[in-house]
């Protein structure tokens, strides 16, 4: 259920402020500035909010475009999973 509350609150800020992606995802490789207790849902509703902001823009774009973005939101992901 929490995993759930979390995808309707980044879809909900998705809507609300739909152009902070970049801002989102420094704070999930600068997730250490929060307090230890609250860094599991923060990282998730961070990374949740950018993965929604790249399937909307993907939503919009040509498949050329589409298939660069796939690729460097993986990579992106990559990194993220390897900065500890």
């Amino acid at each position: 259920m929490e995993s759930y509350l979390t995808y309707l609150t980044a879809a909900q800020i998705t809507n609300i402020v739909p152009e902070i992606a970049p801002i989102m995802l420094c704070i999930i490789v600068w997730i250490e500035i929060f307090p230890t207790a609250s860094r599991g849902w923060i990282s998730e509703l961070c990374a949740t909010y950018v993965i929604l902001s790249v399937m909307n823009y993907l939503i919009i774009i040509p498949i050329w475009g589409a298939s660069v973005i796939l690729i460097i939101a993986h990579y992106i992901d990559y990194i993220i999973i390897h900065i500890d």
